[in-house]
């Protein structure tokens, strides 16, 4: 019923965080959304439940350096400073919900594509990497 897949893990470096293109990527999932009219076995009750997974954030972990030579290749360095190493800091996690009869109300033109958009439930969040299990995919029942 659920499929999961992970890109390969050979992809080039991080991208940094554009907010216009996860508007634009908002737009297109609820335009896309609008055509769950045509889930003909859902209940006008029932809802439709979108989860867009990122992929894994970079840690950043604080180094210290001392100016007393202990560290070798920074020994003329004293502070701290921001290492980024490879993933393990967590993914970002975007779910859209919304009700069936929200996505009949907008193919029949009973709704506005801005009304469509505010009854749906969009929530981003950061999902915690767990180092014990490199499937970690749940589903919240919210009531």
């Amino acid at each position: 019923m659920f499929e999961s897949w992970s890109s390969s893990p050979a992809r080039g470096p991080a991208e940094e965080f554009d907010a216009g293109r996860v508007e634009k990527l908002k737009e297109s999932l609820l335009e896309a959304l609008r055509n769950a009219t045509h889930i003909r076995a859902l209940k006008p009750d029932d809802f439709i439940t979108l989860v867009v997974q990122g992929a894994d954030i970079a840690r950043a972990e604080v180094k210290r350096f001392r100016a007393d030579g202990n560290n070798k290749a920074d020994s003329n360095r004293a502070g701290y400073t921001v290492v980024r190493k490879g993933g393990g800091g967590g993914q970002s996690v975007m779910t859209i919900r919304l009700k069936k009869a929200d996505a009949d109300a907008c193919a029949q033109g009973k709704l506005t594509p801005d009304d469509f958009r505010k009854k749906a439930a969009i929530q981003t969040y950061l999902r915690k990497s767990d180092a014990s299990s490199a499937a970690n995919y749940f589903l919240q029942t919210v009531r």
